[in-house]
């Protein structure tokens, strides 16, 4: 069997407000480098950029990188006790897992079990994970794995298994139980480009925030890739509350006074990927107020940043901040990055700034390769009149 190297993100939160509460503790792991099992590609960066939004969520967070099994059991029974009585605890793993008669094992760097009895010392239970943390008000956990078993004992080893949730659990499978999780061409697994992109948007509540995340996951992966979440919360939670981000955990250069948008470029030239979408976020409020970019300076701005979900949404931030209307030539340029239904959904974001009505050769350039359903639509609003009261401003 073909061994298709995915992370797994595994993520436990307690109970919040609609505000940040006092106490929220993270343990963010990322394992790539295993001594007998398949390198995996992402899982480092993935552990190291979700630990990166954590902490400008307000959460204290403890990273480790290719920690063996008895330091991944040691630190999770390390959570339980930092977080009891806690507002919120997060677990987040990165790495490989397989699937035992519906139990589930995270394996450590150190992982080479030679048959299913060895899961039992050489991997930790999922379930157990939750277990630890029963005092908890509410749990959420996450679950991007592959669900390939490079292992000789494979027909004994299926796909990751669903579990069932107690009240205030929220449990997602970054793909349908016995189904493969992609690991993606970019930086990061779709799954975890999707879940950075919106969970540090401000005011998002988690049970919303999901579904965007489902939503981009689907275009990412051209519907290849499904969650599947199983939700029994009763309270809400949010990653950043409607006030906003931690003010000590703002970018390492806000120290740097910035008026223009020459500073800002000079302040992101050091940052790439996803910190640099962080870092615009976090500096996004240095623009003047009456700002008006071109479509070259967007596309500065956003650098690196990886397409689709992510840059969309460093387009999103800096649109309140362009030259409008977009003319048909500007709005290709601010497309170039995206494709099929990324650029689609794209285009609907800057769609009531951009110059309209358009012929059909400035709409075709416009619209691209998206995908033929959206594409008959957009390509009909395009020819349209704009309701220019939708197009956002600062």
């Amino acid at each position: 069997m073909i061994w298709k190297a995915v992370s797994v993100a595994v993520v436990v939160m307690l109970w919040s407000g609609t505000i940040f509460a006092a106490s929220r503790n993270a343990l963010v792991i990322g394992i790539a480098n295993y001594h007998a099992l398949p390198r995996l590609t992402n899982t480092v960066n993935d552990a190291e950029s979700v630990a990166a939004a954590l902490r400008r969520s307000d959460f204290d967070v403890e990273l480790l990188i290719d920690p063996d099994t008895a330091s991944l059991q040691e630190a999770v029974a390390g959570l339980d006790r930092k977080t009891q009585g806690s507002s919120a605890a997060l677990f987040y793993y990165a790495g490989h897992a397989v699937q035992y008669e519906n139990r589930n094992y995270l394996l450590g760097v150190d992982a080479h079990p030679a048959n299913v009895d060895d899961l039992e010392t050489q991997g930790l239970d999922l379930a157990e994970v939750m277990s630890r943390l029963v005092k908890t008000k509410l749990r959420l956990i996450f679950v991007d794995a592959c669900r390939d078993s490079p292992f000789s004992f494979s027909e004994h080893v299926g796909g990751l298994a669903p579990l069932s949730v107690g009240l205030g659990t929220t449990l997602v499978f970054s793909a349908a139980p016995e189904e493969v999780a992609l690991d993606g061409n970019g930086l990061h697994s779709p799954f975890a480009t999707a879940l950075l992109a919106h969970m540090s948007t401000m005011g998002l509540e988690l049970s919303p925030m999901l579904r965007a995340v489902s939503a981009d996951l689907q275009i990412a992966t051209d519907g290849k890739q499904q969650m599947s979440p199983f939700d029994n919360r009763t309270s809400e939670f949010f990653f950043v509350p409607t006030r906003g981000l931690k003010t000590e955990e703002r970018s390492r250069a806000d120290s740097v006074a910035i008026h223009d948008v020459s500073g800002l470029l000079s302040k992101l030239q050091q940052f790439s990927g996803a910190e640099r979408l962080f870092q615009l976020q976090d500096s996004i409020h240095s623009l003047p107020a009456r700002a008006e970019l071109d479509a070259g300076q967007v596309q500065a701005l956003l650098g690196d940043i990886p397409a689709p979900a992510l840059r969309r949404y460093g387009l999103k931030l800096l649109l309140p901040f362009t030259l409008r209307p977009i003319s048909a030539p500007d709005g290709s340029r601010l497309l170039a990055s995206f494709t099929g239904g990324g650029r689609g959904e794209a285009l609907n974001l800057i769609l009531p700034c951009l110059s309209r009505p358009m012929p059909p050769n400035e709409s075709s350039d416009i619209v691209g390769d998206t995908p033929a359903p959206l594409r008959a639509v957009l390509t009909s609003e395009l020819g349209t009149k704009p309701e220019r009261a939708l197009c956002p401003k600062f």
